[in-house]
């Protein structure tokens, strides 16, 4: 019989999520999600297809032994509306981990990956402008640059459906300056050994640009491509590989920058300043530093 997960990383995308279940996944009392990370089976209108189906989403738990942590990292469950809720009706006693990074930087690093992936053709100021379009026309998520980041409202959906002590919520400032001790601390929350945690931590998932952009175009959008790994690759080792291709192997070792003229910097400043502070309040933590950095 295949475990029932009861650990769930929900979010913010491009807050470290990736090296955190990296790490993880080499732990011996934990079993998280295999081969894939993000299978977004909880959330109805912005899941993935292939994972939808109940039987296909445990099946990447059938690995699992007599680790006492069976868990998934699918950062669209903090923005979606009804995960929390269906993840309750799940699993009632399920432990959930949110890190959070300052939402302007968040949003950089989001339209980074996409230019880096190939999905995204616009500027960064003109994807903004467009973003209200792409969320009332149901798009991509992943092109959602501003709406990831408004965290408050996105929060309190998971302490509305999970006690306090179910939920442990950290920063990505915290984890950028000692990695260790915020994995420490979620070793404290999950029960688990911390001997476990390696001594040098590598940040996965940086924003860097791929060697070749066009393999990534190339596997995004052509179907020819699609038809040959289909055939020659078998099925439960083609998200992996093409995941790898994407996101690995394809990497350069150059960081991809972008200029953000000041008057977009300031605008986002403004939307973002009302749910910072509310955050703050209901978090009860110092975010000051979130308010004055650009």
């Amino acid at each position: 019989m295949i475990k029932k997960p009861n650990f769930f990383i929900v979010g913010a995308a491009r807050s470290g999520t990736t090296t955190i279940y990296e790490v993880l996944k080499k732990h011996p009392q934990v079993y998280m999600s295999t081969p894939i990370k993000e299978p977004a089976y909880f959330t109805k209108k912005y899941g993935s297809k292939e994972y939808s189906n109940f039987t296909n989403y445990m099946d990447l738990f059938k690995g699992a032994k007599e680790e006492k942590i069976i868990g998934e990292a699918s950062t669209i469950y903090l923005y979606s509306e009804d995960a929390a809720k269906n993840i309750k009706e799940f699993n009632p006693d399920a432990k959930i981990f949110i890190q959070l990074r300052e939402p302007i930087s968040r949003a950089v690093s989001h339209y980074k990956r996409q230019v880096r992936l190939g999905v995204e053709k616009l500027g960064f100021e003109e994807a903004l402008a467009q973003e209200d379009y792409r969320v009332n026309n149901d798009e991509l998520p992943n092109l959602f640059y501003f709406s990831r980041g408004l965290y408050s409202k996105q929060l309190k959906r998971f302490f509305r459906y999970f006690k306090k002590e179910q939920i442990f919520i950290t920063l990505y400032d915290d984890f950028q300056r000692d990695p260790k001790e915020v994995l420490f601390k979620l070793c404290d929350f999950l029960q688990i050994e911390k001997k476990y945690i390696p001594r040098k931590i590598p940040i996965i998932n940086a924003g860097n640009m791929p060697r070749f952009l066009w393999i990534n175009k190339l596997t995004k959008s052509n179907k020819a491509i699609k038809k040959i790994v289909k055939a020659i690759i078998p099925k439960n080792k083609k998200k992996l590989i093409m995941y790898n291709l994407k996101s690995k192997w394809n990497i350069s070792s150059s960081n991809y920058e972008i200029n953000i003229p000041e008057h977009v910097l300031l605008e986002l400043k403004n939307k973002y300043k009302e749910d910072i502070l509310d955050l703050k309040n209901f978090l009860n933590l110092d975010l000051s530093d979130w308010l004055t950095r650009y």
